[in-house]
């Protein structure tokens, strides 16, 4: 009788464990345990309640037994200690969906495949849509005002239009929300909502700051004409939401994954962190070629000078690539040119396409040079054995990394080349790309993608700043793109496959502390609403950053936390901490010499100097940019751009104030406050075509006129 019962019991476990999306992740010891646990306790509710916990908490690989017991204690109040660090990978990120019917968000527990059904394509945008719509009518913005109710605003209000509601209203002003796509034809623009589509005429639209690509989702105000466009004065991106902003229905659901904390506990661990842990930080660094002797003499200098440190970083965050011939990711010096073409299997069929110019990671390495990179880590770890023992490590694959295609999220490093760290290091976690790290009370989110020159590239509209805009406005344009895009790569599905139903690993709501994205471009930092989005820059030349999770940070910005960007010393340059007014000298006592500077630095202001301009500091884009209100550049602007370089600060507010005075009062001014005079700065005959320029001032771009014709990777 107990047999046969058993056996009844293990299949309905098995079915419980295939609705939860854990089918063929759950080992044999643990289902059995998971079934003598209910028998003893003659509960069948178990299963459910514990199948959650163990999906909540997995982070990677199956669920075993000791996850099991773990569960079953938690259930029974027994005294289960609370991980300070949790590495969630995104195909463990529990999946949050709007009901537009109920008006709430509710966890999806619906089982999710790689090889999705087309259906899954769909659903796909209509959830971004409907995620960010959801934001948006509850911004004040774009809440009526009424009489009635105490305490509303009288202030201008804009009321979001459905398009099917655009149908015979012609001529009059309309705000209205959708999706950017191309028409059947391929000729034009057109917006689509849940309810219908209209072409779109972008020929007098002033934008706000952001680069707009084909599927971002955008606010825009113009009116329907009788050529049955609907002709665009204003385009925006729906305005970000901070994380107290949250609805209070909404804050019980666990958005970011891992452990799902009470109040009572994230209390303790505040007051842990300000008791104990004011000193730690995370160490990023950003294309670590282990292939390069240069580079392991690098890391020897870095962990020597943590070695002997007060406190040594609470963790060391290694991202790739880990091989200097690691495909499409790899920086520079041309060794993205593969062979262009479709993804994976995966990516034909539940991706979306083939990216333009990917290829599958690791095309031009050596699966044995790879291994051999991580061996000797391992070997340079062991001389380290306070960082070995104390500190906790974190690899995240870059997109030339080994993987089974160039298709998004991208699964974690295959064991094969870590099997020695995992012998080293007492606490290691090899996590995907993108992965989500919840540090005590901080939520981070690392990404590791050439994400901006793909920004870039892809724009339907050039940014405000044009050809005048200089690395930190660029950088910053990027940061209010994803945040208030609520996504951290919202390229089109053909540029960058993602797999259809993991796409809201992607996602970024309700935002992080911060969010770590490495990209080949130089060093940059913006905050934005409370969110840290900052570039560590690249290791393998020599820049890396930290950051100081319970550290304050920016004054003036609540929460956000300090960020330090590194640079390691070279011969003959001062390190990144050093001051030297009169510079540095070189062997003839010459005076100083320009190679201090970074390699991209120099070269922009070297280019500079020649065009007449100002090289790097902000110049005519800078007092335009200074006007911005908080979801603009300048708010987010981390330090080294806030100076005004050509003294005529004043004069460029004093221009923008009068402009906006012209234009009508309302969301237009609200949606374009601050960047028309950016506009403006970018169209005086002074500013160099070739002061445009891809990563940071690396490489000439083409004048905009030929915006439209860069399609490819070259």
């Amino acid at each position: 009788y107990l047999k046969t019962m058993s056996l009844l019991l293990k299949k309905q476990i098995n079915k419980e464990i295939s609705n939860a999306g854990l089918a063929g992740s759950v080992e044999g010891a643990a289902i059995q345990r998971l079934a003598d646990a209910i028998l003893e306790e003659n509960k069948v509710e178990l299963i459910r309640e514990v199948l959650e916990i163990c999906q909540a908490e997995r982070s990677s690989g199956s669920v075993t037994a000791a996850q099991v017991d773990a569960a079953l204690a938690q259930l029974k109040g027994g005294a289960q200690a609370i991980s300070m660090v949790n590495v969630v990978n995104a195909f463990a990120v529990p999946k949050i969906s709007y009901d537009p019917v109920a008006r709430k968000m509710f966890a999806d527990t619906a089982p999710r495949h790689l090889f999705a059904s087309a259906e899954a394509k769909q659903k796909l945008y209509l959830d971004r849509l409907l995620l960010i719509g959801q934001r948006m009518r509850r911004n004040k913005l774009f809440q009526q005002h009424n009489q009635l109710l105490a305490g509303s605003s009288e202030e201008h209000t804009g009321q979001l239009t459905d398009l099917q509601s655009l149908r015979g209203v012609l001529n009059q002003p309309r705000i209205v929300m959708g999706c950017i796509t191309k028409a059947e034809d391929g000729r034009r623009f057109v917006l689509e909502d849940a309810s219908g589509s209209v072409p779109l005429d972008l020929s007098e639209a002033v934008t706000t700051a952001g680069f707009f690509t084909e599927n971002c989702v955008v606010v825009a105000e113009g009116e329907l004409c009788h050529d049955g466009a609907f002709h665009v004065r204003a385009l925006g991106f729906p305005p970000a939401e901070a994380r107290s902003e949250l609805p209070m229905a909404s804050q019980r659901l666990n958005f970011f994954g891992g452990p799902n904390l009470s109040e009572e506990e994230l209390k303790m661990i505040e007051s842990m962190e300000q008791d104990e842990h004011l000193e730690d930080r995370i160490v990023v660094c950003a294309n670590v070629w282990l292939d390069r002797p240069e580079t392991l003499e690098a890391l020897n200098t870095l962990f020597a000078g943590f070695q002997d440190a007060q406190v040594v970083p609470a963790m060391f965050v290694f991202m790739g690539n880990f091989h200097s011939r690691g495909g499409s990711g790899a920086v520079g010096r041309g060794l993205g040119s593969g062979s262009r073409g479709g993804a994976s299997a995966a990516g034909s069929n539940s991706a979306g396409g083939s990216s333009g110019g990917a290829q599958a990671g690791a095309a031009g390495a050596s699966y044995s040079a790879i291994k051999t990179g991580f061996n000797k880590l391992a070997g340079l770890l062991q001389q380290f054995p306070r960082i070995q023992n104390s500190s906790h490590f974190v690899f995240i694959p870059g997109p030339g990394d080994p993987c089974p295609g160039d298709v998004l999220p991208q699964p974690p490093l295959p064991s094969y080349f870590t099997e020695q760290l995992r012998a080293v290091l007492p606490k290691v976690s090899f996590a995907s790309n993108p992965c989500r790290l919840r540090f005590y009370s901080q939520q981070l989110v690392f990404f590791r993608y050439d994400i901006l020159k793909r920004m870039r590239r892809r724009c339907i509209i050039p940014p405000k700043g044009g050809e005048s805009a200089n690395a930190d406005d660029m950088w910053g344009h990027l940061t209010l793109t994803l945040l208030q895009q609520s996504h951290l790569c919202p390229l089109p599905l053909l540029q960058q496959p993602i797999y259809w139903q993991y796409d809201h690993a992607m996602h970024l709501y309700p935002l992080p502390h911060a969010v770590v994205v490495a990209d080949t471009s130089p060093q940059a930092q913006h905050v934005h609403q409370g969110c840290s989005v900052f570039n560590p820059g690249s290791f393998a030349d020599g820049f890396f950053a930290a950051y100081l999770p319970f550290n304050q940070g920016m004054e003036g910005e609540g929460d956000v936390k300090a960020v330090e960007m590194c640079e390691m010393p070279r011969d003959g340059q001062l390190g990144p901490y050093e001051e030297d007014e009169e510079g540095v000298e070189d062997g003839d006592g010459n005076g100083p010499q320009a190679g201090a500077l970074p390699q991209w630095q120099h070269q922009q202001q070297q280019l500079a100097a020649e065009e007449g301009g100002t090289g790097g500091g902000g110049g005519e884009l800078g007092g335009a940019m200074d006007a911005l209100n908080d979801d603009g550049l300048a708010a987010g602007r981390a330090g080294n751009s806030s100076d005004d370089h050509d003294g005529d600060d004043g004069d460029d507010q004093q221009g923008d104030g009068a402009d906006a005075g012209e234009r009508d009062e309302g969301y237009y001014s609200t949606l374009t406050h601050g960047v028309r005079g950016a506009g403006g700065a970018s169209a005086q005959a002074g500013a160099p075509e070739a002061a445009w320029r891809v990563n940071g001032g690396q490489e000439p771009r083409p004048p905009p006129a030929a915006w439209q014709a860069q399609s490819g990777e070259e």
